[in-house]
């Protein structure tokens, strides 16, 4: 087998969720028993604890067979498996499954059988080590499912499988964005928004905001420090100012020339999932899960107009760029894919769009005005006509929640990112819908995504802390 293929399997690696880098919890719970003599032993819990943290070892098991599943399906995406070598594939997988447990039990049963001393917690954390790491990324070079990958494919589908490869590693991440710090969600980047110049990125987490440089990587300043967390933020069209929407029900703005506040809108009753400037800059619409949209004067602070007919939560929100219409993604039970266009001059409701199945994620409008774009939960990106409301087309290929989709700044291509079990990130052809690149799987799940026009990079958001430049410029040169 090929040095391509040998390594190729690790593009599928990574345990969503139980990352070293963000864990709900701070530390694994651990009880020290004390017995005769000075000596110690750990509680029976302790070893669940530090290994499968709060999942326990029942959804780690579950999580194993999600993870085994995507890994089968990407490989029979680029490779076209025949239902046989899927179950042989399968049941290598569910080897490494049962291999793994026996192995958590063989340690946890020869650490409990010994007496330990005043180094217990170090060679605890020895003991456990090998554990947390293969939870992390069970689907390694020593595997089952990977010692039976090249016997299964066939010299067509290895040929295939390493093209594939090599095209993901072409696209990979060219600088990370770091800085935000916390613990649990509290440390993931939730959303992000691209200045207009193209050259700065502003992330928002559950510590801080965050204003970066995107030719250094480097942050120019961080302010609007909220330990309730924010979940929307979005760049006044001159640059000049941001606004984010905070889980204390607040709209803040600062000034982005000097991270100053200089307004702080009051009204919601709930978090603010989504905020947006109006064309112009003197007005804010912002939407949250109290079931409201409302329109701000930016500079009185002032309410201008609570939209009529909201009747569900409001999980994103994008304004036209002439500033007439409102789109905004809604949530509800019993309609979890809706999406509504709103007359922003007369506050109400003129149009629905129907189709997502589930939790509609994000919405942008195109450049010009004419498509919207939404991601969901259904695992698609799909187009949409403004004027009539009929789905454009639908962009298939990711294999779990899709949580963001963007449009480049010239209309020609899409960007869409993955979460959890598809933490990846794509480009898509927006007039033919065909995937054009397709990254690396990360640890962790991603949040959010745009294009920076002048870096040529595309920018996400992820549940790992830290923003990402993926470079996408080079696919205009392939396509001329």
């Amino acid at each position: 087998m090929s040095r391509t293929l040998t390594m190729g399997l690790a593009l599928f690696s990574g345990m969503v969720g139980v990352s070293a880098q963000a864990q709900p919890e701070a530390a694994p719970r651990v009880r020290i028993q004390a017995i005769v003599g000075g000596r110690m032993r750990l509680s029976e819990e302790s070893f669940d604890n530090a290994v499968f943290l709060q999942y326990g070892r029942a959804r780690a098991r579950q999580r194993f067979d999600v993870q085994l599943n995507f890994r089968i399906a990407a490989i029979d995406g680029i490779c076209q498996l025949t239902e046989a070598q899927k179950d042989k594939l399968r049941l290598a997988g569910r080897g490494d499954i049962a291999r793994f447990f026996d192995r958590f039990e063989s340690i946890k049963q020869n650490f409990q059988a010994q007496e330990h001393g005043p180094q217990i917690l170090l060679e605890f954390q020895q003991a456990v080590r090998p554990l947390q790491a293969a939870v992390n990324d069970l689907f390694q070079e020593d595997s089952l499912l990977y010692k039976t990958l090249p016997n299964t494919l066939t010299a067509e589908q290895c040929a295939a499988y390493e093209a594939m490869v090599r095209e993901r590693r072409a696209f990979a991440n060219v600088r990370l964005l770091e800085g935000h710090h916390g613990q649990g969600w509290r440390a993931w980047v939730t959303r992000l928004a691209v200045a207009p110049n193209g050259r700065q990125v502003v992330t928002v987490a559950g510590d801080a905001v965050r204003l970066w440089d995107l030719e250094t990587g480097k942050a120019i300043r961080n302010f609007g420090h909220d330990p309730s967390g924010y979940w929307s933020v979005a760049f006044s069209p001159d640059g000049g100012r941001i606004a984010a929407g905070s889980n204390d029900h607040a709209v803040r703005v600062w000034d982005a020339a000097t991270g100053k506040e200089v307004q702080r809108l009051r009204g919601h009753t709930a978090a603010v999932w989504g905020v947006a400037f109006v064309a112009g800059g003197r007005q804010i619409v912002t939407g949250a899960w109290d079931q409201s949209l409302r329109l701000w004067d930016v500079d009185t602070g002032k309410q201008v107009r609570l939209l009529e007919g909201v009747r569900d939560h409001v999980r994103c929100l994008t304004c036209s760029p002439d500033g007439k219409l409102l789109a905004a993604g809604h949530f509800s039970d019993q309609q979890p894919g809706t999406l509504r266009l709103w007359n922003l001059a007369q506050g109400k409701e003129i149009r629905t769009f129907r189709g997502h199945t589930q939790e509609i994620s994000s919405v942008a409008f195109s450049p010009d005005g004419r498509m919207l774009l939404t991601s969901s939960y259904d695992q698609t990106v799909r187009l949409w006509d403004v004027a009539t409301g009929n789905e454009i087309r639908r962009f298939v290929g990711h294999t779990h929640r899709v949580e963001g989709a963007a449009f480049s700044p010239d209309g020609r291509y899409i960007a869409s990112c993955g979460n959890q079990v598809d933490a990846t990130v794509r480009i898509w052809d927006a007039a033919g819908g065909q995937q054009l690149l397709c990254s690396e799987m990360c640890d962790e799940g991603f949040l959010a995504v745009a294009f920076a026009a002048e870096c040529g990079c595309v920018v996400t958001a992820g549940k790992d802390g830290m923003g990402r430049l993926w470079p996408w410029e080079r696919i205009k040169t392939r396509d001329k």
